[in-house]
């Protein structure tokens, strides 16, 4: 039973160490980019991936009529 505590006392110091550098920070929050910043506003990121789905869609449609018509033998 001893043991068990032991270890359980062990790994639970463990897990606080591991927090406590966790919440040290090589960096001042102020000088690292939000994350609006580094990718964008939510509407500016909708906005881009409406731009990537309509381009696709573009383009599978000129792919398919340029299937769709008939080859000439020559």
């Amino acid at each position: 039973m001893k043991i068990k505590s032991f270890l359980r006392a062990f790994l639970d110091g463990l897990a606080s160490i591991g927090e406590g550098m966790a919440s040290l920070s090589l960096f001042s929050s102020s000088h690292l980019p939000n994350y609006e910043e580094r990718f964008g506003t939510d509407a500016e990121l909708l906005a881009s991936d409406w731009r990537k789905v309509v381009n696709d869609l573009s383009n599978a449609s000129k792919s398919f009529e340029y299937e769709k018509k008939p080859k000439k033998d020559g």
